[in-house]
C-alpha cells in the first residue's frame, strides 16, 4: 500500500497519516506507524523488484530495442534510458530501466553507462532464490538488441555503431563460450595455453608477467579468454546459414521523429532567411537587445557597432521568442503571465496559453506565430495597454522590440510562413506519429510517410497557391489532405495576403530548406537502406517509438522532482519511478513469494546503509580531478616539448656568408628559417615555401635585413641607447617564441 500511496503522490512523510485517516473512515483500527524511514525502504524495495522484473522481462524476450536520451542538471550529465520488450507472441511492451548520472556525454561513456545498468539488473536478479538457482548473464540482454532509436546527433550515430559492435562482440563470446564447454578440457586448456603465452610475450617475457599486479594479472586473463570465446564464436558463426546469421546481426538504428520536423523547421528557417539576401530585397527589422542597440545608436562608424549588427538578428522565430518572453515566460515572475491570459479572457471569452517557446518546445514557434496572426490586432491593443498601465507610459525594450515586430511587413511575411508550414505539414505529420493509435506504431513502418512529407514539400515548392490563394484548400494544402488544425490562421493569412508582396517566395524558399532537412534525417528510409530491406517479422522484432518521448519526459520529470525535493537521491528516484512506469505493482501481485519478500526487503535495507548515494558523487568528483590531472600532465608535456623545441632554435647560429647559405640542404635552411622567424616575422614559414629554392631566397632576403637590424642596434649603442635596444629585442623574442608553434 505504500508504494502505491507513493505512486498516486503522497510524500513519504504523509503516507503514515494518510493510511490513519482512511482507516478510521473504514472504521478500522490502524495498528502501529508509518514513519518516513519505513515508507522510503519500501519505495526502494520497489525499485529491486523493478529491477528482476525487468531481468525476467528481457531473459523471455525474443527482441528488445532501447532508447535513451541526455540531459544536464545542475551542472552534470545524466541519461535517460528504456528498452521495448518483443514477447515470442509479438506482445510489445515498454520499460523504463532509470536515470543514471554520467561523468561526461560521449558515446563511449553513453556505452558504458547501457554496460553497467544491465550488470545492475542481472545482479539483482542474480541475488534472488531463483537467481542463484539460474543465473543470468548480462550479456545475454545485448545479445537480443535488435535495434536503438535515439536523436540524430552525431554523438547517438556513433553510439549505434558501438553498441551495434557491442552486441555482436557479446553473441560471439556466448556462442565460444558454449563451444568451448562442448570441447574436450584438454584442447581448451591447449588453447588458453597458447594464448597467454603469446600474450606474456607480447608484453616482454616471463619477467615483465612477474612484475605485474595481481589485478593486471587477471585483466590479461579475463581479455585472453574473451578474445579466444570471440574467435572460436565466429568460427561457429561462419558455420552458421545465411538466414540464421542474418537473425543473429539484426540491428536497426532509426531517429526520433519529433527530432525530424524540429530540424525542418530549423532548415527551412534558414532558408527563408537567406532569400532576403539571395533576392536583394530589405528582410526584416533587427530586434536588438539593449546594449547592442545602445552601440548600434552611436555616431560613426566602429569595430563595436559593426559587431552589434552583425550578431543582432530579426525576424519570425526571433518574435516569437520575445512573444514567449513576455507573455509566458518560464520564470512565472517574469513577464505579464496572469495579465495576459486575464486580458483575452475578458475580450475572447476563453483563456489563451501563449506556446512556450520561453522553454524548449516542439512546434512551439510556429504554433507562435499562428497565435500572433490570428490576434494580431488584440496583441498591438495588449502591448498598449502595458505601456499605458506603466507610470512611464513607455514599453520598456523587449516590449518595443517586439511591438516593432508586430508592425515589420518582413516579419509578418515569415511569420505567415511559419504558420503555412505547421498546417501543411507538421500537424498532418504528428497526427500520424503521435495519434490515437500511437501505442500500435512502428517507428519502421514510417518509410511511406516520410516519403509522402518530401513528396508534400516538392508541391509545395512547384506550386505555392497550394499554400497563397484565395482558394485555398485542405484537401491539397494539407499533406494528408484533412481539416487545418486551425483553419482560422490560415484564413487570416488570406486576407493578408494582397499586403505581402514576398510572401509565395518566401514560402518556396522555406519549403526547399526544408525539404532538404527532410531528405537528410529520413535517410535511414532509403529505399536501399536497412529498415527498407527488412521483412515483416523483422520490422515487428525491432519494434520501436515513433518519437523518443519516453526518455524525454523521464528527465523532465526528473528535474521536477529534483527541483522539488533536492535531498532526494537518484536511487531513490528511480526506484518510485521504474515502479510507477513499468507496471510494477501488478508484477508483484503475480509472483511474490516469501522467499522473494525477505530477500528484498534485506537488499532494501543493504542498499539503505550502503551510502550508494555519496559512493555515487564521489566518483564523479574522482573522475573530474583525474580529467584534470591529465589536461594538467599533457599541457606540461607540451610545454617542455616547445621549451626543447625553442632551444633546439635559439642555439641555431645565424649564418651570414652567402655561398655558405646557398650550400645548405632543406634541414639546414629549415633550421635557419626557424631561428630568424624569432628575429623577423616577414619571412614566411618553411612548410608555405614547398621550393627549396623558395625557401632559400626567403633566407637570403631574411639576413640581409637582420644584417641591417644588427648595424642599426650598434649606431644605437654608440649613442647610448643600446642596451634599451637590447631589452627590446630580448622581450621581443621572449613573446614571439612562447606562442611560436613547432613548423614541422
Amino acid at each position: 500500500m505504500t508504494r502505491e500511496l507513493t505512486v498516486l503522490g503522497v510524500p513519504a512523510v504523509a503516507v503514515g497519516p494518510v493510511v490513519q485517516v482512511v482507516g478510521q473512515a473504514l472504521g478500522k483500527e490502524v495498528k502501529g506507524k508509518l514513519d518516513a524511514r519505513t515508507v522510503g525502504r519500501c519505495n526502494r524495495e520497489g525499485g529491486i523488484y523493478a529491477d528482476i522484473q525487468l531481468a525476467e522481462k528481457m531473459t523471455a524476450a525474443e527482441g528488445i530495442t532501447i532508447s535513451g536520451d541526455g540531459t544536464t542538471h545542475r551542472h552534470r550529465n545524466y541519461e535517460a534510458k528504456t528498452i521495448d520488450t518483443i514477447g515470442p507472441d509479438g506482445l510489445f511492451e515498454n520499460f523504463h530501466l532509470g536515470v543514471d548520472s554520467a561523468v561526461s556525454h560521449t558515446s563511449e561513456e553513453q556505452l558504458r553507462g547501457w554496460i553497467t545498468r544491465l550488470e545492475e539488473i542481472a545482479r539483482a536478479y542474480n541475488a534472488t532464490p531463483k537467481g542463484q538457482a539460474n543465473p543470468i548473464d548480462p550479456r545475454a540482454f545485448v545479445a537480443k538488441f535488435t535495434g536503438i532509436h535515439m536523436d540524430h546527433a552525431e554523438d547517438q550515430k556513433k553510439l549505434a555503431r558501438l553498441m551495434e559492435e557491442y552486441k555482436n562482440a557479446c553473441c560471439l563470446e556466448i556462442r565460444g563460450e558454449n563451444a568451448l564447454l562442448d570441447m574436450p578440457s584438454d584442447e581448451v586448456l591447449r588453447l588458453l595455453w597458447l594464448r597467454s603465452h603469446a600474450a606474456m610475450q607480447a608484453l616482454g617475457g616471463y619477467e615483465c608477467w612477474q612484475r605485474l599486479t595481481e589485478t593486471e594479472r587477471e585483466a590479461h586473463d579475463r581479455q585472453v579468454l574473451k578474445s579466444l570465446q570471440q574467435e572460436i564464436g565466429e568460427e561457429a558463426f561462419q558455420k552458421l546459414s545465411t538466414e540464421e546469421q542474418r537473425h543473429e546481426r539484426l540491428f536497426v538504428w532509426t531517429g526520433c521523429c519529433m527530432h525530424k520536423d524540429l530540424n525542418a523547421v530549423k532548415g527551412g528557417n534558414t532558408s527563408m532567411g537567406a532569400w532576403w539576401l539571395t533576392a536583394g530585397v530589405i528582410g526584416p527589422r533587427k530586434l536588438m537587445n539593449r546594449d547592442n542597440a545602445a552601440v548600434a545608436a552611436e555616431p560613426g562608424v566602429s569595430v563595436a557597432k559593426t559587431r552589434a549588427l552583425d550578431v543582432s538578428v530579426g525576424g519570425a522565430v526571433k518574435a516569437t521568442s520575445l512573444a514567449g518572453a513576455i507573455f509566458n515566460h518560464k520564470d512565472d515572475k517574469k513577464g505579464q503571465q496572469d495579465t495576459y491570459r486575464w486580458y483575452f479572457v475578458d475580450i475572447l471569452g476563453y483563456a489563451v496559453n501563449f506556446p512556450d517557446t520561453s522553454n524548449t518546445r516542439y512546434q512551439s514557434h510556429c504554433e507562435a506565430a499562428a497565435e500572433l496572426l490570428v490576434h494580431l490586432p488584440l496583441y498591438k491593443e495588449f502591448l498598449l495597454l502595458v505601456k499605458d498601465k506603466k507610470d512611464s507610459h513607455s514599453l520598456n525594450h523587449m516590449e518595443q522590440n517586439l511591438w516593432d515586430a508586430l508592425h515589420d511587413l518582413p516579419t509578418i511575411q515569415e511569420l505567415c510562413v511559419l504558420a503555412l508550414y505547421s498546417q501543411s505539414i507538421t500537424h498532418p505529420y504528428l497526427r500520424r506519429i503521435r495519434g490515437q493509435n500511437i501505442k500500435d506504431t512502428n517507428a519502421l513502418h514510417l518509410g511511406p510517410l516520410h516519403l509522402h512529407v518530401i513528396a508534400h514539400c516538392k508541391a509545395i515548392i512547384q506550386d505555392p497557391s497550394l499554400l497563397v490563394s484565395n482558394n485555398v484548400s485542405c484537401i491539397t494544402g494539407a499533406m494528408d489532405g484533412q481539416q487545418w488544425e486551425r483553419p482560422e490562421v490560415v484564413y487570416a493569412i488570406q486576407q493578408m495576403s494582397p499586403t505581402l508582396p514576398h510572401l509565395s517566395a518566401l514560402l518556396v524558399a522555406f519549403f526547399e530548406g526544408a525539404l532538404q532537412t527532410w531528405q537528410r534525417f529520413s535517410a535511414e528510409f532509403a529505399h536501399d537502406g536497412t529498415i527498407a530491406t527488412l521483412t515483416p517479422a523483422e520490422r515487428n522484432r525491432a519494434r520501436m517509438h515513433p518519437t523518443n518521448d519516453h526518455n524525454e519526459g523521464a528527465l523532465g520529470s526528473f528535474r521536477v522532482t529534483q527541483r522539488a525535493n533536492p535531498r532526494l537521491s537518484l536511487l531513490m528516484h528511480n526506484a518510485k519511478a521504474k515502479y510507477k512506469k513499468n507496471r510494477t505493482g501488478r508484477y508483484v501481485e503475480m509472483t511474490s513469494d516469501k522467499k522473494l519478500d525477505k530477500h528484498v526487503r534485506t537488499e532494501a535495507r543493504r542498499q539503505d546503509d550502503s551510502g550508494l548515494e555519496m559512493k555515487r558523487k564521489k566518483g564523479a568528483i574522482e573522475h573530474d580531478r583525474a580529467r584534470v590531472e591529465a589536461t594538467r600532465a599533457k599541457a606540461l608535456a607540451n610545454a617542455q616539448k616547445r621549451k626543447q623545441a625553442l632551444d633546439a632554435v635559439m642555439n641555431t647560429e645565424i649564418v651570414l656568408d652567402h655561398d655558405a647559405l646557398t650550400r645548405m640542404t632543406r634541414a639546414q635552411l629549415d633550421a635557419q628559417i626557424k631561428r630568424l622567424r624569432l628575429v623577423d616575422k616577414e619571412i614566411p614559414r618553411a612548410k608555405e615555401m614547398p621550393l627549396r629554392a623558395d625557401r632559400l631566397a626567403a633566407v637570403l632576403k631574411a639576413v640581409e635585413r637582420y644584417k641591417v637590424q644588427v648595424a642599426r642596434g650598434i649606431q644605437q649603442e654608440s649613442t647610448g641607447d643600446g642596451d634599451e635596444m637590447d631589452v627590446q629585442m630580448t622581450r621581443r623574442d621572449e613573446f614571439e617564441c612562447e606562442d611560436e608553434p613547432d613548423d614541422e
